[in-house]
């Protein structure tokens, strides 16, 4: 085998480390939590929970902690892992490594300050039970959400209206549908992803890469376009199918708003 053969895995490594990292360590994680007792899987999870009382204590590595630890069944890492894994490796192809990691932490980290500032509010204001502060919040799904806003800067200007208009309506309906502080998180850092995409679309990206929208990247996108999706949706029922269908009416009015007038003859 020529030697360029056998250092091409190698190359690709290189070429993706914040994705090969974050994949691998969510690997890890998973593993250990197969190999604990329930009471010791309960135990991680909520001790690498974001939620209120972790951060009233000040465990802020939880911050870390957090996006690296899921609440499903560590079996099921397998079904979705791959979709993640196409989407972080289209960001870090896009932005390089270093503006990848900083939208992975902008949406994570950020979704979770502005959801814990909206908790302590909401308890203030009796909206919400008490019990909310022992509530578990870990998982990749703020991170993902994050990353998904951003690519918004990667599509060509008339695309773009549409990609911000089916991600905004569509977690803005399962928020208002699931009326829980996970799905406002997922919106928040949509939005925040949605701006970093914006600073990055405006020349703030300057070092970044044109894309060229070879089978590569394509298949990339349709795999984070679906992890995506599978982030917002749980089950598929009456409401995932109005929010679906909602955000495709948004994307179609976006693309049609935003499509060049002709001015006739």
């Amino acid at each position: 085998m020529p030697f360029s053969q056998a250092t091409a895995p190698l190359r690709w490594a290189a070429r993706f480390p914040v994705t090969l990292c974050y994949v691998l360590g969510l690997v890890a994680v998973a593993l250990l939590q197969r190999g604990l007792s329930t009471p010791g899987e309960e135990q991680l999870v909520s001790s690498a929970s974001t939620n209120l009382r972790n951060l009233a204590d000040g465990r802020v590595q939880t911050l870390l902690e957090s996006a690296f630890v899921t609440e499903e069944d560590p079996s099921r890492l397998w079904l979705w892992l791959p979709g993640l894994a196409c989407l972080l490796a289209l960001g870090e192809l896009l932005w390089r490594s270093r503006r990848l990691a900083g939208t992975i932490v902008l949406g994570h980290v950020g979704g979770t300050a502005v959801v814990a500032v909206g908790l302590v509010v909401a308890l203030r204001l009796g909206w919400v039970e008490s019990s909310v502060v022992d509530d578990d919040d870990v998982g990749v799904s703020y991170a993902a959400m994050g990353v998904i806003g951003a690519l918004v800067g990667a599509f060509p200007r008339r695309v773009r209206p549409a990609w911000a208009a089916w991600w905004l309506v569509v977690a803005a309906a399962f928020a208002w549908f699931n009326q829980d502080f996970t799905s406002v998180g997922h919106l928040v850092s949509l939005g925040l992803g949605l701006v970093a995409g914006a600073w990055l679309a405006r020349g703030g990206a300057a070092q970044g890469r044109r894309l060229r929208w070879t089978p590569v990247p394509l298949g990339l996108a349709a795999g984070a376009f679906a992890f995506g999706v599978g982030v917002l949706v749980d089950e598929f029922d009456g409401q995932a199918a109005t929010a679906l269908l909602l955000g495709a009416a948004a994307a179609a009015l976006a693309a049609g708003a935003s499509a060049p007038s002709r001015r006739p003859g």
